[in-house]
């Protein structure tokens, strides 16, 4: 869990484990996601089917992915669900990965979704701190996110959160 915001008194946050959250999970990510938020990640994993275009069942493809998760006791990746009164607010689905040729881990955040009436109240920086603070936790020594080329208010988000630029990824359709 994490403390309480002055923006949302009653914030918690918590790794999910309840499999039966798979449909309310998808649900949030499919009505809060735009076409800026489609990177290369949404286009290799089949979540799109071209730049600035999601698939036609992006909520069955997030439910099954949400599923898959949750069925599996594994460490590799994980769900955090920031709540407010009650109501999911915010999500993260988080990754944990080894470093092979150094010692200790990473973590990568796959996708970092806040609700549009919770923006700007803070939120989003609680949920990047506490993923931060379990990716420490967990022996992770970095943490990585990638993120819609259009997205720039995301950009902008994670730049004050501490993320840096660090490379382009390109395309090219065959």
């Amino acid at each position: 869990m994490t403390k309480p915001t002055d923006a949302a008194p009653d914030l918690a946050i918590a790794w999910c484990a309840e499999p039966a959250l798979a449909d309310a999970i998808a649900a949030f990510f499919v009505g809060h996601v735009d076409a800026a938020y489609i990177s290369h990640q949404e286009l290799q994993e089949g979540r799109a089917v071209a730049p600035g275009q999601w698939h036609a069942e992006l909520d069955r493809i997030i439910r099954d992915e949400v599923q898959a998760i949750l069925a599996g006791p594994g460490q590799d990746r994980a769900i955090a669900i920031a709540r407010a009164g009650g109501a999911m607010v915010g999500l993260a689905l988080v990754s944990f990965r080894p470093v092979e040729k150094a010692p200790g881990r990473y973590a990568v955040v796959d996708d970092l979704i806040v609700s549009p009436a919770a923006r700007g109240l803070g939120l989003g920086r609680h949920l990047v701190d506490w993923i931060a603070a379990e990716a420490r936790a967990r022996g992770a020594t970095r943490l990585f996110l990638e993120s819609g080329i259009h997205n720039d208010r995301a950009h902008a988000f994670f730049e004050k959160q501490g993320f840096a630029r660090l490379s382009t990824v390109m395309l090219r359709e065959l």
